[in-house]
């Protein structure tokens, strides 16, 4: 880690601005440092962006370099924690091991233990990721062999966090890592996909059922989190792209207040299937009343079903309801979804052939 957590270079003389790599000036405060981090990672999902801006590694080497310097108000400003994981949304491989390895630096560096159980949980939830990122599920002989490329290693660094949370003795983390488990096994490409019933924005019922015969891309994404947002709105140049292949897109997210998560939706431009996970609220649960669907005021939780995964997660779904891929960039999912359509294709046709 010590060349990751190097401190940027030096200024010029005493009285000069101090300024980081590139001759670009340092962000002046531990918060600025964590908003430049942001704004970076926001950048990978506008393929037209022309700023210029520092890698991941070098604004890491920066925010760590401060953050080892600062008092704990300056921490508890920066969001340190929730900087990190958003910033791992659509990160390549390199870009996600740096962040989780910063993760682990910061939380022994941590002031406070509510600042340090903070960061270790986010680190916990790129290491999800993390194991995963190598790609997909494949098929062999109609049989899926794991190609994700996790390692012994990363397993046991994901066990060796789910460790140090534990030693915390808080229900709070033991009900943390229980769920982070089942994360790690249950969405793990060549796992069949978690069952769920929920309902859509117009309150129809969506089931995982319904997606069997397509190739199903989930995001989770929340409003709070810009760059969950990014990452949906760009998942929609695929669906654009890939309009008369069998493939679907659906949005996952949760609240309190559903007429306002109906408002934002349209200026967000998503499209596909978009799954409200929180109460729908006593008009529409009026409305199913009258309808004669006076079962519930909602069905169910899409997000219980998948044990809670993090605003920016992805998750893409065979055509046999079969995960394939997990929190892949763009241009990977680009690539696995044209592959399992190929796929698809060709178990038709063993159908029909009676193969």
């Amino acid at each position: 880690m010590t060349a990751l957590l190097a401190p940027a270079t030096g200024s010029d003389g005493p009285g000069d601005e101090p300024t980081g790599r590139f001759g670009v000036a340092a962000a002046p405060s531990l918060r600025g440092s964590a908003e430049a981090l942001r704004s970076a990672s926001l950048a990978r999902f506008d393929p037209e962006s022309s700023d210029e801006l520092m890698p991941v590694r070098v604004l890491l080497e920066d925010l760590c370099s401060l953050a080892a310097a600062a008092p704990p108000e300056a921490w508890c400003a920066a969001e340190l924690g929730r900087t990190l994981l958003e910033s791992s949304i659509g990160a390549d491989r390199a870009e996600r091991r740096q962040l989780l390895e910063a993760g682990m630096e910061l939380a022994d560096l941590a002031p406070t233990r509510e600042l340090a159980q903070s960061l270790l949980r986010s680190s916990c939830q790129v290491a999800e990721a993390t194991i995963h990122a190598h790609g997909s599920a494949r098929a062999v002989g109609g049989d899926l062999v794991d190609a994700s490329g996790a390692t012994a290693g990363q397993r046991r660094l994901l066990q060796g966090l789910h460790g140090q949370l534990e030693r915390d003795g808080t229900d709070d983390s033991a009900m943390f890592v229980a769920r982070s488990q089942r994360r790690a096994a249950s969405l793990a490409p060549g796992s069949r996909a978690p069952r769920y019933v929920a309902r859509d924005t117009a309150g129809n019922e969506v089931r995982s059922t319904d997606f069997i015969g397509r190739i199903t891309l989930y995001r989770v994404w929340d409003a709070r989190c810009a760059a969950s947002v990014a990452a949906h709105r760009r998942d929609a140049a695929l669906l654009r792209k890939h309009w008369d292949l069998p493939f679907e897109l659906v949005g996952i997210s949760d609240g309190e207040d559903r007429r306002a998560h109906l408002a934002g939706l349209p200026a967000r431009g998503f499209g596909g299937t978009q799954i409200f996970d929180g109460p729908i609220g006593t008009e529409l649960a009026d409305a199913l009343a009258t309808s004669g669907q006076a079962s519930t005021s909602s069905v169910g939780r899409a997000l219980s079903a998948w044990h809670e995964p993090v605003a920016g997660s992805s998750i893409l779904v065979d055509s046999r309801g079969v995960i394939r891929g997990r929190d892949l960039g763009h241009e990977e999912l680009d690539s696995l979804i044209l592959e399992l359509v190929h796929e698809h294709r060709q178990l038709l046709r063993q159908r029909e052939q009676g193969l």
